[in-house]
């Protein structure tokens, strides 16, 4: 009798509840169970009208978050980049907004120390240029890694165990009970074979295989699911060993010519867009949006292992 009259008082309650103020506590239950967050991943921006336009549909999509996969402004300053993205970072329910750094925003004849340090800065980027951040209360965990000394022929960087990045990955992977672990790197770790192709940035796999086993091993053994990366200013997608490795580089910049390859999934250069990423309780659904509005070019989905 007793466990009837908690049972209809609570009946009662919800009636009234919703009755008065129009609130289904079960249907409320519902939709926290079926919530969703989502991502734009984007990268080789710019300041001109094609970045523009990219940083615009982000806007109208409003994100919960938006990753910016490196290569930003492209100018002497990183000003016209910031001013046109402030609209994604306001206080009024805006996206929260992760940089990775790319080789044009350290390295090239316009950045120096000081503009660096406005990048670094802005998007509280430590020093050492690789961190992590957890997102939608610890289930996302994003690694941005600063991915540019891999590129270099005859880098230290490259003997991977004795690196300090390697190591921090390695660690906070290990130590991560998130459900969907992101790497976000400026230079891919695979991508299209560069051979015969002018516009083309080599991939990690393709600059020294130990290197990018190491990675991909610990990406595989960690539960990571999906890398995003920039560089090349084409959009390629492929799967290995379980991870998704994606390249989102159509921000604004000039397109790179594509050809296929036996990972690809997908993979195109002739329209710019975002990727977007929405996470939900037991898969990721992506797709590429294009700023012009077209459909969407490429369309997928991640499934959790049961």
């Amino acid at each position: 009798m007793k466990i009837d009259g908690i049972a209809t008082f609570s009946a009662i309650v919800f009636s009234f509840l919703f009755t008065i103020y129009g609130f289904n506590p079960f249907e409320a239950y519902g939709q926290a169970e079926n919530k969703t967050f989502d991502i734009a991943a984007v990268g080789d921006i710019g300041c001109g009208v094609n970045g523009a336009k990219t940083i615009s549909s982000i806007q109208n999509n409003a994100p919960d978050l938006v990753i910016f996969l490196g290569d930003l402004s492209y100018e002497p300053k990183f000003d016209c980049f910031f001013s046109q993205t402030k609209v994604l970072e306001n206080n009024n329910g805006g996206s929260m907004v992760l940089a990775v750094i790319g080789n044009h925003d350290i390295d090239n004849m316009y950045v120096n120390e000081s503009t660096k340090k406005d990048l670094t800065d802005h998007y509280r980027i430590p020093p050492a240029g690789y961190y992590s951040k957890t997102f939608d209360n610890g289930k996302i965990l994003v690694i941005a890694m600063n991915f540019t000394e891999l590129e270099r022929e005859n880098s230290a960087a490259k003997n991977i165990l004795n690196n300090d990045q390697y190591a921090f990955v390695k660690h906070t992977l290990e130590n991560s009970n998130g459900t969907y672990k992101i790497i976000a790197s400026h230079a891919p770790f695979i991508s299209q074979d560069c051979t015969n192709i002018r516009f083309c940035h080599k991939p990690l796999e393709n600059w020294g295989n130990a290197a990018f086993t190491t990675y991909h091993e610990l990406f595989k053994n960690s539960g990571v699911k999906l890398v995003l990366s920039g560089h090349n200013h084409n959009y390629q997608r492929a799967e290995k060993d379980g991870i998704t490795y994606i390249t989102s580089g159509l921000g604004g910049k000039s397109q790179y010519p594509i050809t296929p390859t036996a990972e690809a999934k997908n993979h195109f250069a002739d329209v710019y867009g975002y990727l977007n990423l929405i996470f939900k309780k037991d898969s990721i659904e992506g797709k590429f949006i294009p700023n012009s509005g077209a459909t969407n070019k490429d369309v997928f989905k991640i499934a959790l292992p049961n």
